[in-house]
């Protein structure tokens, strides 16, 4: 067991950890959340015993081992990724060594040697410590675990010294799984991994049988991993049970029931409040109204903390362009004399369309990307933009090219178009975690990440048809998160996108285009849900998402268009380019569908408030007694009021009908 009493953190005056409690059981699978800054960081390292508390205690279990991945990258020893994620069996490999060493000395030694017979004793004990720390598995293991993290043959026995940064994190993560902690604490792990990669994480985890205690900003990693939710807000701990999504509805839930509370309260206050002042003064009342101020201030007040205010951001509406917005035809990609990454490649981006790119790392994603925004060059075939595209793109060098000497504010409003309103540029900057006088702070004193939300801020600002963004959820938390999905969702232009959150994918994505080694490419409609569903009927299932020859539930895109997924499935199993075409004319007919239905929608909801409001105005005036003194006109009023009625009440039943 490890527990934390009455532990406190403070920080200046403020308490950011304030007598917490927290009890870490056998088995438990907790996330851990809370807004940016209320101390979740600073909770974990004080349980692992990295920070002292300044008051309170930690206590564990003489049987617990703690795990940890923090968010920045440790130090790591190893020659190559193997040797530094087979750090993990050390004891193991120690041994080994000993053993070695002793058998040569064993050797050097003769029959009658008294020293023998303890030397073979220590040998065998060596043989036992070896087997008991898995030394026999430590290769197989560390190389299955290197693997399903992304490492190829190759990659595993590269100088360590060449890797970047997130690979070298995915070493740490490797030799962490390995060692089988009883607590195991990872801080956004999700962060450098793809989607093959995350979804074989998911899998070797839930296979783990320790405490597992997961900060991150992965909602669909979340839901799958956990089963109760721990939030931080001001300075104390709040359990609840189920998944990310539970806690969401159970928060919400709690915080109706304790505004109606306060309601009541409030009105029990004042009817005591009533009372004493009322009676305070009369004799035959005033032990009663003694009495009741006694109650008054028996009362504990109930206090309702104020929500993050939402943030929403709204593109402005994107310029008309031609029906195919960007094409490839026969393109060719390669990079030295590495074997070409895309060989005689045909893709289309339509208007209209939001497409997520897909795929392992290394297999060409990002390339992609920048072919289609004309960042990257070919080698042979060609790029077609439409002659009324307004292309804008964002990638993580992207933050290179900002004004240092600028402010935030400065930076992002140089971007924006002239009309562009000061309270919508701070609403976005807001979204990307900058705030209040955060936004004047030059670009030059930012950290990388915070450059980076600088970058996709101005990126997203800019009045453009095509968005092509390469990871642009990285360094967001969860709100900015659904801030940037409900953006993109909505955004009446072309997106191209590539991203490992599967929420944001699912929320956003008319298309997925999986990008595999050798430069195959392979088009699926829908979002991430509908893409690993058409992968396990495929037979090669995503790992972690489903178990390989179990049924697949249908998808919202089967239940709602159920045409063009059978006209997808037809190209996926015949490949032919007549049925893509097909598939694609399908597809432009429901979304023409969709757009129409859309306008409206939007017609009738404008029609209904403005028939409301109306019929508002004409009851205010029946109020009015002048008004009865003209029975023309009130008969008149009368007769408007009706029709106001049936208006919005056809109005309703069209709107619902849609």
């Amino acid at each position: 067991m490890l527990a934390l009493e009455q532990v406190l953190v403070r920080i200046g005056e403020r308490s950011l950890l304030d007598h917490i409690d927290w009890i870490l059981g056998t088995g438990e699978r907790i996330a851990l959340v809370g807004r940016n800054g209320a101390g979740k960081t600073t909770l974990l390292r004080v349980t692992l015993g990295l920070q002292a508390p300044d008051d309170g205690r930690v206590t564990r279990a003489h049987h617990v081992r703690l795990g940890y991945l923090p968010q920045e990258e440790p130090p790591l020893e190893g020659a190559t990724p193997l040797a530094g994620a087979m750090k993990a069996f050390d004891a193991a490999l120690d041994a080994a060594r000993e053993q070695e060493e002793l058998a040569e000395e064993i050797g050097s030694k003769d029959a009658e040697d008294p020293e023998l017979p303890a030397l073979i004793a220590r040998l065998d004990e060596l043989q036992h410590a070896f087997e008991h720390h898995d030394g026999y598995r430590a290769k197989s293991e560390a190389e299955r675990v290197l693997d399903g993290l992304g490492f190829s043959a190759e990659q595993m026995v590269a100088p360590l010294a060449t890797l970047s940064g997130g690979w070298r994190m995915r070493v740490h993560l490797a030799r962490l799984l390995l060692s089988r902690p009883t607590h195991l604490f990872l801080d956004e792990p999700t962060n450098h991994l793809d989607l093959p990669s995350l979804a074989w994480l998911e899998e070797f985890l839930r296979g783990y049988s320790g405490t597992l205690v997961l900060i991150s900003h992965d909602r669909a990693f979340l839901d799958r991993m956990v089963t109760r939710v721990v939030e931080l807000e001001r300075g104390t701990l709040t359990t609840f049970t189920g998944n990310y999504t539970a806690y969401e509805a159970e928060k919400q839930r709690r915080r109706e029931a304790l505004i109606a509370a306060k309601e009541q309260q409030d009105k029990k206050i004042e009817q005591l409040e009533r009372f004493v002042e009322r009676f305070r003064a009369k004799n035959s009342k005033a032990a009663q109204a003694r009495s009741k101020e006694k109650q008054l201030d028996k009362i504990e007040r109930i206090e309702i903390v104020d929500e993050a205010s939402s943030i929403s951001f709204r593109f402005d509406p994107a310029p008309r362009c031609g029906q195919v917005v960007v094409a490839l035809t026969g393109a060719r990609k390669r990079f030295g004399d590495a074997p070409p990454l895309f060989d005689g490649l045909d893709v289309e981006i339509e208007r209209g369309e939001k497409v997520a790119i897909v795929g392992p790392n290394g297999a060409g994603k990002s390339t992609l990307l920048r072919i289609l925004a004309g960042a990257e060059p070919l080698d042979g075939g060609a790029r077609k933009l439409d002659g009324r595209a307004t292309p804008a793109f964002f990638a993580q060098h992207t933050a290179e090219a900002l004004d240092l000497s600028a402010t935030i504010f400065e930076e992002v409003k140089r971007a924006a178009p002239r009309d562009a309103q000061d309270v919508r540029l701070r609403t976005l900057l807001g979204a990307f975690l900058f705030s209040g006088d955060e936004i004047h702070k030059k670009v030059g004193v930012l950290s990388g990440g915070e450059k980076a939300r600088v970058a996709i801020a101005r990126t997203l600002v800019q009045p453009v048809n095509l968005l092509l963004l390469d990871e642009p959820t990285n360094h967001l938390d969860l709100t900015g998160k659904e801030m940037l999905a409900e953006a993109l969702a909505r955004y009446d232009g072309t997106l191209v996108i590539v991203t490992h959150d599967r929420h944001v994918i699912d929320a956003v994505a008319t298309r997925v285009l999986e990008v595999n080694p050798g430069g195959r490419v392979k088009s699926y409609l829908g979002g991430f849900t509908h893409y690993a569903e058409m992968r396990q009927r495929e037979g090669r299932p995503l790992p972690g998402y489903a178990p390989r020859g179990a049924a697949a539930a249908p998808s919202k895109l089967a239940q709602a268009r159920p045409d063009v997924v059978a006209a997808l499935q037809a190209v996926e199993s015949g490949g032919e380019r007549g049925g893509e075409r097909k598939a694609g004319a399908e597809f432009r007919d429901r979304r023409r569908e969709e757009k129409a239905r859309q306008t409206e929608e939007k017609r009738l909801t404008a029609r209904i408030e403005a028939a409301e409001r109306e019929q508002a105005e004409l009851a205010a005036a029946f109020e009015d007694p002048a008004l009865y003194a003209d029975p023309k006109r009130l008969a008149e009023k009368r007769a408007r009021h009706a029709a106001l009625g049936a208006e919005i009440a056809e109005l309703w039943k069209r709107l619902e009908s849609l």
